[in-house]
């Protein structure tokens, strides 16, 4: 199924990285009240500039590992100059087709990146593939609002639609929060 997608600009990848950003969505305490923890293999999947990466690194330690993803070379060229401590794979991606083994992550980060995907349910489908039996995906997406910034309403995610297609892509406990007057964040459980 095709929806219309909104991609953001790699030309404005200096706007990911603000400090009051990190402020306002608070990475690592999403990553965190998500389940992340130390030593697992964690998936940043539309890594971007690594907003969701240099937090995944700092919870995961030195026994974990994070898979860094994006289609845009910009924000991995941009992300493997940040010169991140600890042990991180950076790879270019298809959108539905990860370089990654069956069942190789724990958890799968999806940092507002659901609205750019035109094909979601085989985009979910590659998530389940890479998630281990019990892994988890967790991420933050905007609200279907009108409002003067973030993408258009038309490519918003309502949330039983995101349901919908995380129970149709072999996902299940499904936790919806309210985490900005204009952002949510989700999480599902992969079915064995």
């Amino acid at each position: 199924m095709s929806s219309p997608t909104h991609k953001f600009d790699p030309a404005r990848l200096n706007r990911l990285d603000r400090p009051e950003r990190y402020e306002l969505l608070q990475p690592e305490k999403m990553l965190h009240e998500a389940g992340i923890k130390s030593g697992m293999s964690v998936a940043d999947i539309g890594c971007g500039t690594g907003f969701y990466t240099r937090s995944a690194l700092d919870i995961v330690g030195g026994k974990g590992h994070v898979y860094a993803l994006d289609i845009a070379d910009p924000m991995l060229e941009y992300l493997k100059g940040r010169k991140l401590k600890g042990k991180l794979t950076v790879m270019r991606s298809e959108e539905s087709h990860f370089p990654l083994s069956d069942e190789v992550a724990d958890a799968a980060v999806l940092g507002l990146v659901l609205h750019e995907v035109e094909a979601l349910h085989d985009f979910l489908g590659e998530v389940h593939r890479i998630l281990r039996p019990g892994g988890f995906i967790t991420g933050l997406e905007w609200k279907k609002i009108s409002e003067d910034k973030g993408p258009p309403l038309e490519v918003r995610m309502d949330k039983h639609a995101l349901t919908e297609q995380l129970l149709a892509a072999g996902f299940s406990t499904i936790n919806i929060t309210e985490w900005t007057p204009s952002r949510y964040t989700f999480s599902a459980i992969k079915n064995s």
